[in-house]
């Protein structure tokens, strides 16, 4: 069980969380090492931005595959943004929202459509066939969320996370002295965790069972949609 979290800077833990970072960028470790550790991190410290980190962390590898460090230059940035943050005394502050779309109502709709159907015709595998063209709206109201719901704000502080601004995350910059920021290595460029087949193959069982489970999925969807802003403000250690 996780200590209590506070919002006050364990920095053994931060010093810790940076060399681990750093062994897995150099590739002295492999991801199911560094999940360990991650894990291990996560499991024992109370600063609460040390624990966002850990989970924030967790979408830069594959904890099914082991694997050398795989990441795109968008990716390596954010990481380094991690570290800085790390370095430094700030704390990480979210400002969540839910908010009702368009999107809600359709996905209602299809849920609607769905229990309807099983009213009419009794609950079997016939259920399958009509979870199938329900999979599909439900795949284009994701779609749709990720094109066209997403504000220029957001998209630009997805850029900066977890810092708000730039002149912000400069501001922490210059606090930081032990920090420096690593060049996102050549090596790295077109690396793959597993081959474009392998990952063709997982992306269509995926779809799948999106198309078989679509009534869970449109729920889901029904629900008001969450979204987060960021900043990193300065605390006292």
């Amino acid at each position: 069980m996780n200590a209590q979290l506070s919002n006050s800077v364990n920095r053994a833990d931060r010093d810790g969380l940076i060399q681990l970072v750093q062994r897995y960028l150099a590739e002295e470790i492999t991801a199911f090492e560094f999940d360990e550790q991650l894990a291990e991190i996560g499991g024992r410290t109370t600063d609460a931005t040390v624990k966002w980190s850990v989970d924030f962390l967790w979408g830069f590898y594959d904890d099914c595959e082991d694997h050398k460090v795989v990441a795109t230059k968008q990716e390596w940035d954010a990481i380094q943004r991690l570290l800085l943050l790390l370095h430094s005394n700030g704390m990480v502050k979210s400002s969540p929202r839910r908010e009702w779309t368009p999107r809600q109502f359709v996905a209602s709709l299809g849920l609607l459509a769905f229990l309807c159907v099983v009213w009419r015709t009794g609950f079997d595998n016939h259920l399958i066939l009509a979870s199938l063209p329900l999979g599909i709206v439900s795949m284009l109201l994701h779609r749709w969320q990720e094109n066209c719901d997403i504000s220029a704000s957001t998209e630009k502080q997805g850029r900066l996370v977890p810092f708000a601004s730039v002149s912000e995350m400069l501001g922490f910059r210059r606090r930081a002295h032990a920090f420096w920021k690593a060049k996102y290595p050549a090596r790295l460029k077109g690396r793959l965790i597993r081959s474009r087949s392998a990952e063709a193959v997982l992306r269509f069982q995926a779809h799948v069972m999106w198309l078989i489970f679509s009534p869970i999925v449109l729920l889901i969807q029904s629900l008001p949609e969450s979204h987060s802003e960021w900043s990193v403000t300065t605390t006292q250690t």
